[in-house]
């Protein structure tokens, strides 16, 4: 059992708003400038007996494998590649096929490419094929070779151009407030005061406090979010009263340099994502009255604007297909049940998913709980302490009693291992009680006061389970 930590109490103003989610369900750091690829496929090309399943899971960072759905000889491109860092990555393959005159391709990465058993070495493959664009991503270990493909789907038809882009992912590690960038989160907790609200850390590294001022009394806190793409959680807030967006471009000096960017209408939800899967979060809010996400991109400065929800909805955060985008998506309280309501990203939002999973009452907690590098959907009941996780792996339910009525559920990985760990923060006694899922164990921190607002985890804490005090 670690350490009980004590934080002194000061009782301060403590306003009720809800802290938006991080981003993607991945954070990473993008290595240097992504490799692009241009090729076609025609009759001087080699062949390869047969093609891979489409599964219809495009791989995720925690790689795939294939089975074989035929063995007639199809005309392919191989691509070699050497991973440069002595660190295992992230390889992110990004395709294009529009210009291929209407023909249907697949790509896939292999450790070593047989072209006579297409579906043996494979780390990861696109899950679909396509005549449009689409992203999948595996692990390469360090100074690993692998290859990367693309085949046509029915024999003869070929590609007059397509296009690739290859980018390795670094550091990558669970979503979540993490500001010293280990791999573990980092338990904070938010405390707004008027002249400069306070962030409190506890250093997962050294087990050091960490204490900065960044926001006011009333702004939203967006912590956890990596808005300089640096793999650093940033300190960052949101404030409602003139609707601008303020993050801190050091988090080591949030004072001396901040970014302030006014976007929204009175009214307006936060929505932090990273939706174009760049490494930044973009700066992006939810407007419930029309039932649409406005997202500033941060790679380029774009407007997206989405329709998906209505009035009264709720916006969610995750990345439930594995792209390393944020996927658009909202929570609606209908029936005493909660649905879920998914526009993934990938194939350029394509894909939609519908699923009623939790009760009215009770609290999203998305995350990756099994280790799949994709965000579960998943709900924290406060009446009775128990985590509902419907695995994104086999689609099974995982149960697990933790916490107690009260508590402010708080998962995140505390332990490294990329899965989400079952957390809550007591306001009650200011204690943190945290269940390791690589060993299983639990661990108590003491680390805050009844009236702080737990920034640990990765999705939004509604309001209704912050306490407000009073000024002293």
């Amino acid at each position: 059992m670690k350490a009980i930590k004590c934080l002194l109490a000061i009782t301060l103003i403590f306003v009720s708003f809800a802290a938006p989610s991080a981003s993607a369900q991945y954070a990473c750091v993008r290595g240097e400038n992504p490799i692009m690829i241009e090729g076609s496929l025609n009759s001087d090309d080699l062949a390869q007996l047969g093609r891979l399943t489409r599964d219809g899971r495009p791989s995720s960072c925690s790689g795939d494998t294939g089975t074989l759905e035929n063995s007639l000889f199809l005309r392919r491109d191989t691509h070699s590649f050497v991973n440069p860092y002595n660190e295992t990555v992230c390889v992110r393959v990004e395709m294009d096929f529009s210009a291929c005159a209407g023909n249907q391709m697949q790509s896939a990465a292999y450790s070593n490419f047989v072209p006579l058993s297409p579906a043996s070495n494979v780390i990861g493959d696109s899950g679909y094929s396509t005549i449009n664009k689409g992203s999948y991503s595996f692990s390469v270990g360090p100074g690993a070779a692998f290859a990367v493909g693309v085949n046509e789907v029915e024999q003869n038809t070929g590609c007059p151009l397509y296009k690739l882009k290859v980018t390795y992912l670094r550091n990558c590690r669970q979503a979540g407030t993490d500001l010293t960038n280990d791999g573990k989160a980092d338990i904070t907790v938010y405390r707004p005061r008027p002249t400069g609200s306070g962030w409190y850390t506890l250093d997962s590294a050294t087990d050091q406090p960490i204490i900065r001022s960044f926001g006011l009394s009333g702004d939203v806190p967006t912590g956890g979010s990596d808005y300089t793409g640096d793999g650093r959680s940033d300190l960052s807030v949101y404030r409602t009263e003139n609707r601008n967006w303020f993050f801190a471009n050091n988090p080591e000096t949030p004072g001396v340099g901040y970014t302030a960017v006014p976007w929204g209408v009175a009214g307006d939800k936060p929505a932090v994502g990273d939706y174009d899967a760049d490494g930044k979060n973009d700066i992006a809010i939810y407007r419930q009255s029309e039932g649409r996400f406005y997202i500033l991109r941060s790679s380029d400065g774009a407007l997206r604007v989405f329709q998906w929800g209505s009035q009264n909805d709720v916006p969610v955060s995750g990345d439930f297909d594995g792209d390393n985008a944020t996927d658009i998506a909202i929570e609606r309280h209908t029936g005493g049940s909660m649905q879920w309501w998914i526009l993934k990203s990938n194939y350029n939002y394509g894909f939609n998913e519908v699923m009623q999973w939790g009760l009215s009452n009770d609290v999203s907690v998305p995350g990756d709980y099994d280790g799949d590098a994709i965000s579960d959907a998943a709900v924290f009941r406060p009446s009775t302490g128990i985590f509902y996780v419907r695995r994104s792996s086999d689609f099974q339910m995982q149960a697990f009693k933790w916490g107690t009525s009260g508590d402010v559920p708080q998962p995140a990985d505390y332990d490294g291992d990329l899965k989400q760990d079952f957390a809550v923060f007591r306001p009650s006694n200011g204690t943190w009680y945290i269940n390791n899922s690589a060993s299983g164990t639990s661990r108590i921190v003491q680390w805050g006061t009844n009236s702080d607002q737990p920034m640990t985890t990765a999705y939004q804490v509604p309001s209704s389970l912050l306490v407000v005090s009073a000024t002293e």
